[in-house]
Order: C-alpha cells, then structure tokens, then sequence
C-alpha cells in the first residue's frame, strides 16, 4: 500500500498539497459547511485538470487528489448533507398508495353473495357419512399368544482341568532349551570371527585380482598407444627420406 501522505509531499505543488492536508482529519472535523463545501469545489476542480490516472501500480496526481476528494465526500455523508450542502430531510412520510375503486358490477357480485348466505357450494356434491364405530368384540382385536413353549438347551457340564502328569513335565523340559556353557559360547564366538576374517580375506583377494586386471588393461592400452605412436613416427621418416632421395638429381653413369 503506497504512503499517500508522503507522496502528496512529494508529488502535489504547494496550494494543492495544502487542500489534501485539510481532508484528512483532524482538519476536516473542524470544517463549517460551507468550509467542507469549498474544499470539495476545489479538490474537484484540481483533480478534473491534473491528468489521467497512473498505470502499472503508480499513483499519480490525479490519484492523490481523487483520494482527497473521496475523504470530504465521506465526510459530507457522515455529516448528513446533500451535494448542494444541504440537510437531508429524514422525517418525511411516506406517500400513501391510492387503493383501486370498486366498479358497480364488482360491487353486485359481493351484494348478491352475502344474500345467498356466504360462498356457494357446487350442486351435484353429497355431504360426507359418518364412519361406524367397530362393532367387533375385544378378544378377536387382540393377538392370539403362541401355544408352543421354546425349549432351552441345558448348556454341557464344565470338566475341571485335568492335573499335571509326570510325563507332560519331562516333556515341557524336553522342549525347553538346553543353558548354553561358557566353552560352547567361546567356540562359538570363534566360529563366528573365523567366518568374518575368511569373509574379509575374500573380499580383499576379489579387490586385488579387480586392481590387478585394471592394470594389466591400462598397460596394454598404454603400450598398444606407444607401438601406434612409433609405427606413425617411423612411417613418416620412412616418407621425408624416399621424398629428399626422389629430389637429389641422378649422377650420370661413367661407360668405359
């Protein structure tokens, strides 16, 4: 939200920064009518003449003196006054709406009606019987209960439990686990540091047999690179030397 006191500051010129001023409060509360009602004649007049509104998120003058304008017009609301600076008049009446007058057919219609002794009922309806009252004796109204007793099936006898034998002991001893020596433990703890130290050792040979196939590859890169290199080297000497031979004139020949 842009800091409109310090852009009229700013932006506005002397006598126009001194009509925002006087709208904002507490200037404005101390304003007669007619004070009010020149400070909104002179916001007007300054704001049709300073231009089109700013575009893009900035204020521009027009901006700051419409938002002046809007204060006092606030004001002059909240004061009860109309535009012309005058009171409005909240205790009028309200104007009374005319009921529509009754024609002499319409009126002969509701003479005739209340002569005939209220609203007419059409001819061919049949007043309405009253219902019997039921005639049937209690006993056959009420339902008949059934004969048939359930029958309820005695629940079986609960046996206590049977008492602990010998044999389930030597059993339950049976199953239980044997307490483990402090010998066993140690060969076991044994056992187990021989199968990591093999596990390591074996971990360490795959290492090295990687390592050393790594290196047998990059000297036989290495030395198929320095052959490569060579067979070039000696090709073009072989070249440089069959080009100067072919440039050395030939000597003639001696006949005897």
């Amino acid at each position: 939200m842009p800091n409109y006191r310090k852009l009229e500051q700013e932006t506005l010129p002397a006598g126009e920064r001194s009509l925002a001023a006087a709208s904002r409060q507490p200037a404005i509360a101390a304003l007669s009518v007619a004070d009010l009602m020149r400070l909104i004649d002179d916001l007007g007049k300054a704001a049709a003449t300073a231009g089109e509104p700013g575009k893009n998120g900035e204020v521009s003058r027009a901006d700051l003196l419409g938002a002046a304008l809007r204060r006092c017009t606030n004001e002059r609301r909240r004061r009860g006054l109309t535009p012309d600076g005058k009171a409005r008049n909240t205790t009028g009446a309200k104007p009374v709406t005319p009921k529509p007058a009754t024609t002499g057919r319409t009126a002969t219609a509701k003479t005739k009606t209340a002569a005939r002794g209220g609203t007419r009922k059409p001819a061919g309806r049949k007043t309405s019987e009253t219902r019997k009252p039921d005639q049937r004796t209690g006993s056959r109204r009420v339902a008949k209960a059934s004969a048939k007793p359930v029958a309820r099936i005695p629940a079986p006898p609960v046996s206590p439990p049977a008492p602990a034998t010998e044999s389930g002991a030597a059993k339950a001893d049976a199953t239980s686990p044997a307490p483990v020596t402090p010998v066993e433990a140690a060969e076991k703890a044994a056992r187990k540091a021989a199968r990591k130290v093999a596990k390591q050792a074996e971990k360490e040979a795959r290492k090295a047999a990687k390592q050393l196939e790594k290196d047998a590859r990059r000297a036989a890169m290495k030395a198929a690179k320095a052959a490569e290199k060579a067979a070039k080297k000696a090709a073009k000497k072989a070249a440089r030397k069959a080009a100067s031979a072919a440039k050395k004139p030939k000597k003639p020949s001696k006949k005897g």
